[in-house]
């Protein structure tokens, strides 16, 4: 067991380097950055209901965001097409006609300018250039901006099963966490000090304190392991929710 947990030791080491070298990456640092220890979170916070996470969750999300921006986007040019293919809503008369009447004297028997509204659409109606070109272009948008708008509601109802799964494993590791930094490592301490002192008594053999040892040591391993979930287990979910939990 000793040369398997050197081996393992050594391949810890590795994994930190990795992780090291992961860190100045994700941070854009030199390459001969040094890496201090990380800062232990408060075991003090209080872990809130997925109910109450919901609702924060469907404000700050960063996938919602995105797939919001796109749909307020594509809304824009849509209206940005329209006023520029359709003609708008007007009646033209102060508009001036494009006509050579006179527009004084006595013969003057035509205004210079247009007194009445155009006819409805269809016949007489102002008319621009090209209108209607880009039309096909404004309805395949708005085949679209409907797609954004099924995925938005989509992600929306998806994002309730990623809080609440992102949620549980937070709270099992920060169950485990207290279960063995409060309650077992204890116990564990408690029983090897037992078995030491029962060994020097000569109640016991030296077998069953290794024993003792041995399960020592693995508790430790395993709260420290549960800090480390609980640590992980928070960062994402804090990045299914946007912010912090």
């Amino acid at each position: 067991q000793q040369e398997t947990m050197a081996e393992d030791l050594h391949t810890l080491r590795e994994k930190k380097i990795n992780a090291e070298t992961l860190i100045r990456e994700t941070a854009n640092l030199p390459g001969d950055t040094p890496v201090g220890r990380p800062v232990p979170a408060s075991d003090a916070r209080r872990l809130q209901k997925p109910q109450q996470l919901y609702d924060t969750a469907l404000r700050h999300n960063q996938e919602l965001n995105i797939l919001r921006a796109r749909i307020e986007k594509m809304e824009a040019m849509i209206e940005m097409a329209e006023t520029r293919t359709f003609a708008p809503f007007q009646s033209n008369l102060s508009l001036y006609a494009d006509d050579e009447v006179l527009q004084t004297g006595t013969f003057n028997t035509k205004p210079s300018f247009g007194t009445t509204p155009p006819a409805a659409m269809g016949a007489g109606a102002p008319v621009k250039p090209w209108l209607g070109l880009a039309t096909a272009y404004i309805r395949e948008t708005r085949i679209r901006l409907e797609a954004q708008r099924d995925m938005l509601e989509k992600a929306e109802t998806g994002l309730r099963t990623k809080v609440r799964d992102a949620w549980f494993a937070l709270d099992r590791a920060m169950r485990e966490q207290k279960l063995y930094g409060a309650r077992v490592v204890g116990m564990a301490d408690d029983a090897l000090t037992v078995s030491t002192r029962a060994y020097e008594s000569g109640s016991i053999a030296f077998a069953d304190v290794i024993d003792a040892y041995i399960l020592w040591l693995d508790l430790n391993l395993k709260n420290a392991r549960a800090r480390r979930d609980a640590g992980i287990s928070r960062a994402r979910l804090s990045q299914t929710i946007g912010v912090e939990p």
